[in-house]
């Protein structure tokens, strides 16, 4: 069994775990679930949903954490249910496999690395890693040319700003701009949208935009 069928197979324990506790009551008759079993799922359910999808950030992971932090049965069913699209994206591709974050750490060039996906068929992961080069970079011409960096400060408003003040021209705002409704598509999540194509040229488009305005 390589790695990433024992996640699945992981994923698949705590679907069922979830619904063993689930299936169960206080002895009162409310709707409130044991508390050992529960919070000794939640140990186990928190960091590999983290692990798998890009942290704590993930549309994902605060979906899950929205609902796994209240001890009800209706809200272990809704988390229940968000493993289950968790299991099943992991397995269509469309999440970062254990294998692939493995072989990142041979990659010294992020963009590679995202070609590289692009090219066995995970375009989506492909455009998240694209986007986080372009995030990075964005964020140094900022620091380089601005000031220090403001909280949670995001693509758009570090593009917007950089642009302002004329440390680029309106071109490559643009399509900074479009670079980062496809990152964001990929990320949160709305695939239909991610296409091969796109990401290809966002890939290509980045590796240019960072040649020319090096941090």
């Amino acid at each position: 069994m390589d790695a990433n069928e024992q996640v699945l197979q992981r994923l698949d324990e705590l679907v069922r775990e979830a619904e063993e506790i689930g299936a169960t009551r206080e002895l009162d008759g409310g709707t409130l679930v044991p508390y050992n079993p529960w919070i000794s799922w939640r140990v186990s359910a928190y960091p590999l949903v983290a692990d798998l999808t890009g942290g704590k950030e993930s549309q994902y992971y605060q979906d899950f954490e929205r609902v796994a932090r209240r001890r009800d049965a209706e809200n272990l069913s809704a988390a229940c249910a968000i493993l289950r699209r968790v299991r099943d994206d992991y397995a269509k591709g469309y999440i970062l496999g254990v294998l692939e974050l493995a072989a990142a750490e041979v990659f010294t060039d992020f963009l590679d690395m995202a070609e590289h996906l692009l090219s066995n068929s995970y375009h989506v992961p492909a455009a998240t890693v694209a986007g986080a080069v372009l995030e990075d970079s964005l964020r140094r011409l900022y620091v380089k040319h601005v000031g220090p960096l403001e909280p949670r400060a995001t693509i758009g408003k570090l593009n917007k700003e950089l642009a302002d003040r004329k440390h680029y021209p309106v071109t490559d705002q643009k399509a900074v701009e479009s670079w980062a409704a496809i990152r964001n598509a990929a990320a949160h999540p709305d695939w239909d949208a991610v296409k091969p194509e796109s990401v290809s040229l966002m890939i290509q488009g980045i590796r240019g935009f960072i040649a020319r305005h090096k941090a």
